[in-house]
């Protein structure tokens, strides 16, 4: 048959609604994803259940990387059943081999349907906890409030980012990295944040020429022996001296970079961030600089290169969530907790969208961050733990491990005794802790790089490598305790260097001090600095202090409250400050002070926990500088707290000192109600009791006393507070009439009574022991009877029979003192136990031991190796010289005087004032020098030694 003989027969079919409706619908839900910014590919080649490939992208179109799939229904029928909670409408399907597909792919799955007639379509996340089993099928609600538009898109980009499933493939990784030609702008990243994928391995051979985005990771690993290696082998890797300036930019930034690590030189950071040839690049840059910056105090540099680096615009979101991590961060420790917290949230909810080891580390810190920045009952302490459960964070530890694990070893070693030969060519201990700080500090992990500061600060203190007794390391090691605001370390080394020295760090310190030296972390470790050698402040200073604490103190809106955090009860740690700061300042600085402070004591003092630290400043001012008017005002604030407070103890005792009539009313008053607070102030200040008085409070006190000895017998022991027997031997010794003895001795003899407790009865008596009834002694003796064994007397301590007040009593009792009290020295003072040697030397001085014996004692205990011994033995020798000591004495007084630190000139001058004829002439030159010492106590007890010398000589 011919072709022209053919016949074409036309076949019409009609084509099901259902088609129609189902392809016009996949093309209206394409439609509707491309109009959040999102890529919508039709499946068209396999029926697997997936209609369209979704390809994510955030709110500015950046493409994350990410797919989720969707399956798309549309038309009326889809919309006939709505849920029983008409929260939406179900979807239902026979078939259960599409959602095991979904159920265990990768990627999210949406369910999406579309309403024809609306023109609206609306979705749901396909998950195990959605889906219902129906038995023969299975069904899902989609919600009538999620739709395929921009006021969802949040929640699908955090459906597409967390809802990803897998592993990010590091487990198994060797990263013995060699040559790369090439850096991705990932690599730049991972060279400040996860440098191992990047840095050769230890064991890799340094002849082959590296990146300098792999010199910049080893740099964060502060391997800078292994740069100089590759430097040596390869001509055409610089040395970081040669890549300051060098034509490329990655070389620039690593020879700077490694700069300002080394030597702390801020040359050309800016600059970086200026030339930068991309963004990522710019951002890394920027990181480095504004770190740089904050860690050298310059705060708003910092900040204002951050938000140059967010203006500069085109950033990629992992890159802008890490500038605004390190911004968070810095407005946190600048006082804008708010600001600090919103930030940090949203880098938070940017990096949840994100995959990758980067992203996870900076999720990691922006979730330890905002752990510090919220309040208590705000924290998520499961967010904290997934987020930071990340790979990086498992390598941030490592380097931390192996040098903890080699600190051990030579810590080990040298308790061995071993005396083999050990070559270190480098400080492992101190790179593997510098190593963790850069990767937390670089990511962002605020309390991380804190603590890592914070750790190798300690171990320059400690390590004899490291610390090579350079007064610049001290220096700079006591400064990154403070400002990592590690509260403890720095009251430790804050009293070593006060009281054995060097004073310089301490000096330092002060010169130093600026309004930026007050951040968040180092508030509380600034206060200690100033509470333990607030008397090393010279005057400039101390007066711009004393303004900033007096501001915070009094609840002004400045910058003390902006950083302070409210989790601590700050007035105790700025009065503790302020008292220190003042103590040894000028007249005119306590005048002021008081002016100043008193309207905030007129309204805090009645507070019981105000009293107390109001009090101890009271005792530290000068009363006789400050206004009438002001010494009204202010007794009458004590006096509304009650006679019985610590602030109107504390004020009597002090106004009294000054002659204050109004004060000696106000405790001849209290006085009159039986006030043992006024006796207080009456013994030490040397006022007239009234005999009606004095038998009043005789017998309320032996009362107290019979109560105390009950408890003590019930194995109760009372701490602080007003201790009562001490106080009744007062009165039995001057008013022989209204004496209670008995009570006194029973009192004294009562082996479950505290050791504490009798030595202040013993000093009592020992003080005036010339007025002591004969009857009362000779009790005493008997209770004593066996003191030269010590039997009967360890049995009155308690076992504890090391404080030389008891042993001069012995001595006095028995009429015997140097027979008993110099074996007595001997014994205590060649013992190993501190508070021993501490005793014999103050038995030394209440007895006034001048004999070869116990100044071989005292002289040999000036080189003791606890410091609290050489103390109380430089005021023991300079004591002995002014009590007619040898040659040998003196020239350890003149040692004493000469010594580094506050405590040992204190104590020598402390010593001559004990002493009954004062300073000798021959120290004259000594007390001189002592008048310029930095610290402003030592100044001024030099000041009154001189007087003191100088009335004795007119004598």
């Amino acid at each position: 048959m011919k072709l022209t003989e053919w016949t074409v027969k036309q076949t019409v079919r009609r084509v099901p609604q259902s088609h129609q409706t189902g392809t016009k619908g996949i093309r209206f839900i394409q439609g509707h994803f491309e109009d959040i910014g999102w890529g919508a590919v039709e499946n068209t080649s396999h029926d697997f259940g997936i209609d369209l490939y979704l390809l994510v992208r955030d709110e500015q179109l950046w493409d994350l990387s990410l797919i989720v799939t969707a399956q798309c229904k549309s038309g009326s029928s889809f919309f006939s059943e709505e849920d029983s909670e008409g929260r939406g409408w179900t979807y239902r399907e026979s078939d259960k081999a599409h959602l095991e597909d979904w159920l265990q792919q990768p990627m999210p799955h949406l369910i999406v349907l579309h309403n024809t007639a609306s023109n609206v379509s609306y979705w749901e996340h396909v998950t195990t906890e959605r889906v219902q089993d129906t038995g023969a099928g299975w069904k899902i609600v989609v919600p009538r409030d999620q739709t395929v538009d921009r006021t969802c898109l949040g929640r699908l980009l955090d459906i597409a980012t967390t809802g990803v499933r897998g592993s990010h493939g590091y487990e198994g990784s060797s990263w013995v990295t060699g040559e790369r030609p090439v850096a991705t702008a990932d690599d730049w990243r991972c060279s400040l944040i996860a440098p191992r994928t990047l840095a050769p391995h230890v064991n890799v051979s340094a002849n082959f020429r590296i990146h300098a985005v792999q010199a910049v990771a080893l740099a964060t690993q502060a391997r800078y022996r292994r740069l100089d290696e590759f430097a040596s082998a390869c001509d055409e890797v610089p040395t970081w001296k040669e890549a300051i300036d060098h034509e490329e930019w990655e070389w620039r930034l690593f020879g700077r970079y490694v700069r300002y690590r080394l030597e702390g030189k801020l040359d050309g950071l800016v600059e970086l961030t200026e030339e930068a040839p991309s963004s990522t690049k710019a951002c890394i840059a920027t990181t480095i600089g504004a770190c740089a910056f904050f860690e050298s105090r310059m705060h708003e540099k910092a900040i204002d290169l951050l938000v140059a680096g967010e203006d500069r615009g085109n950033l990629e979101p992992l890159d802008d969530a890490w500038i605004k991590i390190h911004r968070g961060r810095f407005l946190f420790e600048l006082g804008d907790i708010e600001g600090a917290a919103n930030l940090t949230a949203f880098t938070g909810h940017v990096l949840r969208r994100l995959g990758g080891i980067v992203a996870r580390a900076l999720l990691a810190a922006s979730a330890g961050n905002l752990w510090i920045m919220s309040d208590l009952g705000n924290r998520d302490l499961g967010e904290l733990i997934t987020s930071g459960d990340t790979v990086s964070s498992w390598w941030r530890t490592q380097p931390l491990v192996t040098a903890l694990d080699d600190y051990f070893d030579r810590s080990f070693r040298a308790w061995s005794g071993y005396s083999g030969l050990t070559l270190y060519t480098e400080d492992t201990v101190a790179t593997g802790i510098l190593h963790f700080t850069q990767l937390a500090e670089y990511a962002g992990h605020h309390s991380g790089a804190l603590r890592g500061c914070s750790m190798l600060a300690r171990y320059n203190f400690l390590s004899p490598i490291a610390n090579t007794g350079s007064p610049e390391i001290l220096a700079d090691s006591l400064d990154e305790l403070r400002r990592c605001g590690d509260v403890k370390a720095t009251e430790w080394v804050a009293h070593r260097f006060y009281e054995g020295g060097p004073l310089s760090p301490l000096v330092e310190q002060f010169e130093a001090y600026s309004p930026s030296w007050w951040t968040r972390s180092s508030c509380q470790s600034n206060l200690k600095i100033f509470e333990v050698a607030g008397d090393l402040v010279d005057d400039k200073t101390r007066t711009q202090a004393l303004d900033f604490l007096l501001d915070g103190l009094q609840d002004r809106h400045g910058h003390f409250l902006r950083v302070a955090s409210d989790r601590v009860h700050w007035p105790h740690y700025l009065m503790a400050a302020i008292r220190s700061t003042v103590a040894g300042g000028p007249s005119e600085v306590h005048g002021n002070l008081v002016s100043r402070i008193l309207p905030w004591v007129e309204l805090r003092g009645v507070s019981p926990r105000y009293q107390e630290d109001i009090g101890r400043l009271v005792r530290c001012l000068d009363w006789s500088v400050v206004s009438e008017g002001d010494r009204a005002r202010w007794i009458s604030a004590a006096v509304s707290c009650g006679r019985q407070s610590p602030l109107f103890r504390s004020t009597a005792a002090s106004f009294c000192a000054n002659g204050d009539v109004a004060a000696l009313a106000a405790v001849k008053e209290a006085l009159d109600a039986g006030d043992v607070g006024a006796l207080v102030v009456t013994i030490n200040n040397d006022l007239d009791l009234p005999p009606d008085a004095a038998r009043s409070l005789s017998d309320m006190l032996a009362l107290r006393i019979e109560d105390e000895i009950v408890a003590a017998r019930a194995g109760s022991f009372g701490l602080g507070g007003v201790e009562f027997a001490p106080l009744l031997a007062w009165i039995n010794l001057r008013f022989p009439s209204a004496a209670r003895w008995g009570t006194v001795v029973k009192f004294l003899l009562e082996e479950r009574v505290s050791v504490m407790q009798k030595a202040n009865v013993c000093k009592q008596i020992c003080a005036n022991f010339d007025q002591l009834p004969a009857e009362v002694a000779q009790e005493i003796e008997v209770g004593f009877a066996s003191v030269s064994a010590g039997s009967r007397l360890e049995a009155i301590l308690g076992g504890h029979p090391d404080d030389a007040v008891f042993r001069v009593l012995g001595a006095l009792l028995n009429n015997s003192r140097d027979s008993l009290l110099v074996p007595e020295v001997l014994r205590l003072g060649s013992s190993r136990d501190q508070n021993q040697k501490r005793s014999a030397l103050r038995l030394i001085r209440q007895a006034s031991l001048i004999n070869p014996y116990c100044e071989g004692i005292a002289i040999g205990l000036t080189g003791d190796a606890e410091i609290s011994v050489r103390i109380e033995a430089a005021k023991t020798v300079s004591f002995l010289a002014c009590e007619g000591g040898s040659e040998i004495v003196d020239l350890r007084t003149v040692d004493a005087m000469h010594a580094d630190g506050v405590a040992a000139p204190l104590a020598a001058l402390h010593g001559f004032l004990e002493s009954t004829g004062g300073p000798h002439a021959r120290f004259h030159d000594e007390l001189a020098l002592l008048v310029r010492h930095p610290s402003s106590l030592v100044r001024r007890e030099a000041q009154s030694a001189i007087e003191f010398m100088n009335s004795s000589s007119l004598d």
